[in-house]
C-alpha cells in the first residue's frame, strides 16, 4: 500500500506553520501579561479561553466551506469550488460580527462562574479590543484554506510570520510600556492583537489578488443561492462547528475550574495548556491537509485512497508530536520560563502546579494526534455528525462530570483536572476509530 506522506508533508506543513505562529502569537501574549503579574495572565487565560469558544463556531463554517470545497475540485468543478469558499465567507464574517457583541458580555456569566473579580475585571479590558478581531480570523482562515485547496499553502505562511513579529513589537510597546509608550498591561495586549490581526488579513488578501477578493465578496452573486448550497454548508458545517466548540468549551471549562481552585493553578494550566495546544495546532494543519486531500479523493471517486492518507496523516502527526513530548519532559524549566519570573517566591505555587501534570501531559498529547487525525478523516469523508456526537459523551457526559467529581472529592485537585481531561481524550479515540472502520468498509464496497 502506498502512503501518500509526501502529499501531506506538502499540503500540511505550511498549514502547520501557519497555525503554530498564530499560537506562538497567543504564547507571546501570554508571556507579557506574566511578565505584568500572574493576575494578567489568568486574565489572558480567561478572556482568550471565552473568546476562542465563539471563534471556533465561526471556524466549523470555513472548515466545512474547505472540505466541500475539495470536493468540488477533486470533481473537476473550479466554479463550485470557488463558490464554496465564497459561501463560507458570507457566513462566517455574518457570525463573527454578531458573535463579537455576545463576547462583550460575558463579564457576568464569568463572576456566576466563581472566577476571581479582579481576574475578571482584567479580561474584560482585554476582551474590549480582542472581539473585534473575530471576523477578522474567521477570515484569515478562511483565505488560508482556499489557499490549501488550490495547492499553493506556502502563501499564507509568510504573512502570519510577518504578523507575529508586528505582534511582538506592539505586545513590548503597548503591555510593559517600552520605545516611550505608556504602559497598558492587558488592554495593551489587546490592542497589538486587533492591530495585528488587521495587517494579517490585509496582507492575505492582497496574496490572493484583489480580482478574487471581490469574487469573494460577491455575496449577491446567483451561485450562492445555487442548489441549495447554503443548506448544504450548513448541514455540513453546524456539526464541526459543534465538535469545535465542544471540545473547546470543555477545555475552557477547565481553565474555569481552575480558576475556580485558584488562581495561581488557573496561571499553571495556562502555561502547560499553551505547550498542549501548540502541539494540537501544528498537527491541526496536518488534519486539515488529511481531509482536503480524502475531499479530493472522495470527489474524484478514488475510496482506494482514503486509508493510505488517513496512515500517512497519522505517520507524520506523530513524528511531529516527538518534539513537544520532549520539550514538556526535558526542558520544562526553559518552557515555564517563558512565562514567569523563576526567582520570585509568589511564582512557586504556579510553577509547582505545573511540573505536577507533567507526565499525563506528555501521554495525553499523543492520544490528541491520534483523535485529530480520525476525526479529519472523516470530515473529508463528510461524515461530520458522529464526530460532534463522540465529542459530546467523551468531554460533557464523561470527562466534564468527573472533573467536577475529582476535584470537589479527592486532594490534588489540579492534577485531577488533567487526569480527567486524559480520560475524555481517551474514550474519544476509541469512538471515532470505531466509527471510521464502519465508513472505510462503506466507501470501499461502492468501489
Amino acid at each position: 500500500m502506498h502512503l501518500p506522506i509526501k502529499d501531506i508533508w506538502r499540503l500540511g506543513l505550511p498549514l502547520s506553520l501557519g497555525l503554530v505562529i498564530q499560537m506562538i502569537i497567543i504564547m507571546v501574549d501570554s508571556a507579557f501579561a506574566g511578565n505584568v503579574s500572574y493576575i494578567a495572565l489568568a486574565a489572558v487565560a480567561l478572556g482568550g479561553g471565552a473568546f476562542f469558544i465563539l471563534f471556533l463556531l465561526i471556524i466549523g463554517f470555513t472548515v466545512g466551506a474547505s472540505v466541500r470545497a475539495g470536493q468540488a475540485l477533486g470533481a473537476g468543478d473550479e466554479e463550485a469550488m470557488f463558490n464554496c469558499f465564497r459561501q463560507g465567507a458570507l457566513v462566517s464574517v455574518a457570525f463573527g460580527v454578531v458573535l463579537s457583541w455576545v463576547l462583550l458580555e460575558l463579564s457576568p456569566l464569568m463572576l456566576f462562574l466563581r472566577q476571581d473579580p479582579e481576574v475578571v475585571a482584567l479580561a474584560e479590558k482585554y476582551l474590549l479590543w480582542i472581539t473585534w478581531t473575530l471576523p477578522l480570523q474567521a477570515l484569515m482562515v478562511l483565505v488560508r484554506d482556499y489557499f490549501a485547496v488550490i495547492d499553493q499553502p506556502w502563501k499564507s505562511v509568510m504573512p502570519a510570520f510577518l504578523t507575529l513579529l508586528l505582534n511582538a513589537f506592539l505586545d513590548y510597546c503597548l503591555a510593559t510600556g517600552n520605545l516611550g509608550f505608556p504602559a497598558l498591561g492587558v488592554t495593551g495586549i489587546g490592542i497589538a492583537s486587533l492591530i495585528s490581526n488587521f495587517f494579517l488579513v490585509l496582507m492575505l488578501l492582497h496574496a490572493m489578488g484583489w480580482n478574487k477578493v471581490r469574487q469573494l465578496f460577491a455575496f449577491a452573486h446567483p451561485d450562492v443561492w445555487k442548489d441549495r448550497g447554503m443548506v448544504t454548508l450548513c448541514v455540513v458545517s453546524i456539526p464541526i462547528a459543534i465538535t469545535l466548540v465542544l471540545e473547546e468549551a470543555f477545555f475552557s471549562g477547565t481553565v474555569f475550574l481552575a480558576g475556580a481552585i485558584g488562581a495561581a493553578e488557573q496561571a499553571a494550566h495556562q502555561i502547560v495548556i499553551n505547550l498542549v495546544g501548540t502541539s494540537f495546532l501544528f498537527n491541526t494543519g496536518f488534519g486539515i491537509a488529511i481531509s482536503i486531500v480524502i475531499g479530493k479523493h472522495v470527489g474524484a471517486k478514488r475510496y482506494d485512497q482514503i486509508l493510505p492518507t488517513v496512515k500517512a496523516g497519522w505517520i507524520v502527526a506523530q513524528i511531529f508530536t516527538i518534539p513537544f513530548g520532549l520539550i514538556l519532559l526535558f526542558f520544562s524549566d526553559l518552557w515555564i520560563g517563558l512565562f514567569l519570573d523563576q526567582s520570585l517566591s509568589s511564582n512557586q505555587p504556579t510553577i509547582l502546579f505545573v511540573k505536577s501534570v507533567l507526565w499525563i501531559t506528555f501521554f495525553m498529547l499523543f492520544v490528541d494526534t491520534i483523535w485529530l487525525v480520525l476525526i479529519e478523516g472523516l470530515h473529508g469523508m463528510l461524515d461530520t455528525t458522529f464526530p460532534a456526537i463522540s465529542a459530546f459523551i467523551a468531554y460533557w457526559l464523561v470527562g466534564g462530570p468527573l472533573a467536577l467529581w475529582a476535584t470537589s472529592r479527592f486532594p490534588q485537585a489540579f492534577l485531577w483536572i488533567w487526569i480527567a481531561m486524559f480520560i475524555a481524550a481517551v474514550l474519544l479515540t476509541v469512538m471515532v476509530y470505531l466509527r471510521l472502520r464502519v465508513k472505510l468498509r462503506q466507501f470501499t464496497q461502492a468501489l
